[in-house]
């Protein structure tokens, strides 16, 4: 692509060299440039991008994306292009839209934010949108998909070229609807700013990722951004009511179109006579002009809701109630969120979930209270290099509603396991139901061991995740097949 046409959209911006020159790709990854390609030199939390702009030279770029304090200290190359920007992530993601096309400009776009809920909502949402002769695609934390293609995701939210390709890819092959998972670290870094959303979604906001964001109010104000910069004017926002910060997303919303939906407070959409069951959930719902029971195979109140911003979604879209029905029961749910791996009939219940913050984990654990005969058995640790902060907040939230927990390892990472597991304990004032199992192996092993019959065995933290990251390696393992194995030895 021509250089003049890839920079089309940037304010504000220098050139120099050669504007008429013809960029054969583009890469913010020094490691994947190649020759004709465009540098996109982006700032780091850990190193900057500047510091590779003469690699990607030297393997021959033919154009860099940089700043003006790049120029302080370094010498320009002949027969490159720089081109220069106040902000270097919010140009990649115009650039990287101009590379493939704009194609979100020719697509339904549906944004769904918020600290839980937003893998299950996209796809209620993608079902839906499947059922009603749409042609969806869906980008989020498990994979990226649409017909029978599925590519496993490396981000919840990709970076700008990842993102506009995937747009390209579906957009090609006739998808005419994309819904997506948006994650506050992509409306912060500007991975997203080139889309303009026809639907944003708001599920919930709890803390988390305060490793990155610092504060609560930085990460709350990150989320907006989906509704205040993104949202189109004529678009629809999807507010979840309960949420005791609706009232700053609601405010925040460009569109006026706002529907809410809720359990406890008046709402657009709301749910009554929840009835959760081992097996499914009956609600009804009520709306301003009709309302509709339901009987669903998703397990908790969190999936109630998770229902409801589906429902929302399809009001936006102008569906019918009796469809929103008719694609809500058929769904089976989303692999590693809150699943059963026991067979039916098993003296007690295994469940698989991805809880891996404090509100997640309470959810969970409060959502097998209440189907529980026996003792509830819970199975988590928390991830290195992650939110420290919440580490003895989960320690509390399982001594308190678990009978029995096993504190393990999760993903470690670059931390020492001992040390982490440390400081869940801090939170565990009651140490009398506390197990300590550093081996997540032999952690799920005993809570086989030990749970009789009527008994609920959650293990929480991964999920759908098959590997576990060490400081040297990084291992397959998969709760789902590690809980099968040691329970077809229990038989």
């Amino acid at each position: 692509m021509n250089l003049e046409n890839l920079i089309l959209g940037l304010t504000d911006f220098k050139i120099l060299g050669n504007k008429n020159i013809d960029i054969k790709n583009i890469s913010s990854n020094s490691k994947n440039i190649e020759k004709d390609f465009m540098y996109i030199s982006l700032p780091g939390t850990k190193t900057d991008g500047d510091f590779y702009i003469n690699d990607a030279i030297e393997k021959g770029a033919k154009a860099i994306l940089t700043s003006e304090e790049f120029l302080k200290d370094n010498n320009l190359v002949e027969n490159v292009t720089y081109i220069l920007v106040k902000n270097r992530r919010k140009a990649f993601s115009i650039i990287a839209s101009n590379f493939y096309d704009n194609p979100s400009k020719e697509t339904f776009n549906i944004g769904v934010t918020g600290t839980n809920g937003k893998t299950t909502t996209t796809h209620l949402i993608y079902d839906l949108l499947s059922d009603n002769n749409c042609n969806p695609g869906l980008i989020g934390t498990l994979y990226n998909k649409y017909l029978n293609v599925v590519n496993e995701a490396k981000f919840t939210t990709p970076m700008p070229d990842e993102i506009h390709k995937i747009f390209r890819e579906m957009l090609n092959n006739n998808v005419n609807s994309i819904v997506m998972e948006v994650s506050s670290h992509a409306l912060d870094q500007y991975r997203v700013s080139s889309i303009n959303y026809d639907i944003a979604v708001f599920t919930n906001i709890t803390q988390d990722h305060l490793d990155y964001h610092k504060t609560f109010e930085n990460y709350k104000k990150a989320k907006s951004i989906l509704f205040s910069d993104l949202l189109k004017e004529n678009g629809f926002a999807i507010i979840n009511i309960d949420d005791p910060n609706s009232d700053y997303f609601i405010k925040s919303s460009k569109s006026k179109n706002i529907i809410t939906y809720g359990i406890n407070n008046d709402a657009d959409v709301k749910a009554k006579n929840i009835n959760l069951k081992m097996d499914g959930t009956t609600f009804i719902v009520e709306t301003k002009n009709k309302n509709i029971e339901l009987d669903v195979n998703l397990l908790g109140k969190f999936n109630v809701y998770n229902s409801l911003a589906t429902i929302a979604v399809g009001i936006a879209k102008g569906f019918s109630l009796e469809k929103c029905k008719n694609s809500l029961e058929k769904s089976k749910g989303v692999k590693g969120r809150i699943e059963i791996v026991t067979p039916k009939g098993y003296p007690f219940t295994v469940v698989i979930d991805y809880a891996h913050t404090p509100d997640s984990l309470e959810n969970i654990l409060k959502t097998v209270k209440e189907f529980s005969k026996g003792k509830v058995i819970s199975v988590f640790g928390c991830g290195g290099d992650r939110d420290r902060a919440k580490r003895p907040i989960m320690g509390e939230i399982s001594s308190k509603l678990a009978d029995i927990t096993i504190v393990t390892s999760d993903n470690p990472r670059t931390e020492s396991p001992s040390f982490i597991i440390s400081e869940i304990l801090e939170g565990m004032k009651n140490k009398d139901n506390i197990l300590v199992e550093e081996d997540r192996k032999l952690a799920i092993k005993k809570s086989i061991e030990i749970a009789n019959k009527g008994d609920i065995v959650v293990i929480a933290g991964k999920g759908h995740e098959n590997y576990q990251i060490f400081k040297d390696k990084t291992i397959h393992f998969d709760d789902k097949e590690v809980a099968l194995e040691f329970l077809s030895l229990n038989r």
